[in-house]
Parts: C-alpha cells; structure tokens; sequence
C-alpha cells in the first residue's frame, strides 16, 4: 500500500515521543491522521498544528469506536513507561491492545497495524548477532517488558486471525524530542557529577533516534512483505 495513498492512519500515545513524531511525519507526508490521547495527556500543541485528535482510554472500550471509524491503518505508540504494577503494565499494553484490536474487528476496515515493542524483550546482555529469529527472553524481563512479549503475540496472533498486515518493531533506547524519562535524568545527573559508569565506560548500547523509528514505521506501512514480521 503506498503512502500517497489518501487511508486515514490512526496513531495511538499521539503526545508520547514516538507517537508524537509519527504524527508530524504523517502531517509532512500528507496522509490523513488521527491521534489518540489519554484523557490526561497535554494535547493543545497537536491541535495548534491542526492534527485531529480523539480522546480515549484504553483502559476502557468507552469512544473506541469513535477513535476507530474509518480507520484503515493504525500505528500504536501507547506505552505505560517507567514506574507501575504488574497490573498496570498488563492493562495498558495487552489488555488495552486487546480492546484497541476488538474495535478494529468490529469497524472491519483496517488492513494495516504496525505496533512498537522494544529490543529490551530480549535478556540483559550482549546482543551482537541476535536477530529477530531469536524468541525473547522466558524470565527476569520485568513486568514491563513481560507485557510488551505478550503483546507482541497478541497482535500477531490477531494480524493472522483476521488478515490483517501486522508487523511489530523492537527499537532500542529511544532518544529525541518529548523523551521524558531516560535522556532528561541522564543529563540532570551528569550535571549534578552524580552519574556513575559501570565498568571502563565503554560498553554499547543500542540506541534508536525517534526521527529514525518514525522512518521505519512508514518503511513498515509501505512494504507489503512487512506483514506478519518482527524488525530489530
């Protein structure tokens, strides 16, 4: 399917880092668009640039269906980060997916949904030649990252089911504009001389620009062979 083609695209956690730049290079594009936000998220700046905007929860199937209509590709963003329960995580990235997903069965018109994960679902260690062949880690994930492996199964698993184009992507530590929870305490301790490196200092890590995931995520849209796959 290409991108020039005139498919309203709905784009889920539309004020997060990765939904937010999703969102303008969907507008840049000029691909018709819809963000969804939590009742709690700070949306006027979406609205000043002129994307539409549908408040719902995921939480609940309350205006769903509004958020839905029409809808023929979705890229979803919303991500619980940082503290929570086991609960919370599991609310939001599978039982949230699974309402999300019962909507777009129910509105029969999607064929595109393309959801971001993390490479974070693999175990903690070094990573050189691990490929998307490689099943995640079975334990000591955490609650977070657990949920985000059940999703993945979800949404693939239901991508099947109803012939629909899933396609998942694993990025790896997310940096770039409206980051708010790794780079912002990184640099506030580097300024207060309270950062300490683990070992020499040296280590890599797999880092992901959010201009560079949104890359992707359109690459995702615009390749037919993308359905059904998993992308590091």
């Amino acid at each position: 399917m290409s991108l020039l083609t005139p498919e309203p695209l709905l784009v889920t956690g539309a004020t997060g880092c990765v939904g937010s730049q999703v969102c303008l290079r969907a507008q840049a594009l000029g691909v018709p668009l819809r963000g969804l936000v939590r009742l709690s998220s700070e949306a006027d700046w979406l609205h000043r640039l002129g994307i539409p905007v549908v408040t719902a929860d995921l939480a609940s199937p309350d205006r769903l269906e509004r958020a839905v209509a029409e809808v023929t590709r979705v890229v979803h963003c919303a991500a619980r980060v940082g503290l929570g329960s086991p609960l919370d995580f599991r609310r939001l990235h599978v039982e949230g997916l699974r309402r999300l997903l019962d909507s777009l069965a129910q509105q029969g018109r999607v064929r595109q949904f393309v959801l971001l994960s993390s490479l974070g679902v693999h175990a903690l260690r070094d990573h050189h030649g691990t490929d998307e062949t490689v099943s995640p880690a079975e334990r000591g994930l955490g609650d977070c990252l657990q949920s985000l492996v059940e999703a993945e199964g979800v949404a693939l698993d239901w991508g099947a089911t109803h012939g629909v184009s899933v396609t998942v992507l694993r990025p790896g530590l997310i940096y770039g504009p409206r980051e708010r929870w790794v780079l912002p305490q990184l640099l506030r301790r580097l300024r207060e001389q309270s950062f300490r490196f683990l070992g020499a200092g040296t280590q890599t890590l797999s880092n992901t620009g959010v201009d560079n995931l949104a890359s992707a995520v359109f690459a995702a849209l615009d390749a037919p062979h993308a359905a059904g796959q998993i992308y590091h």
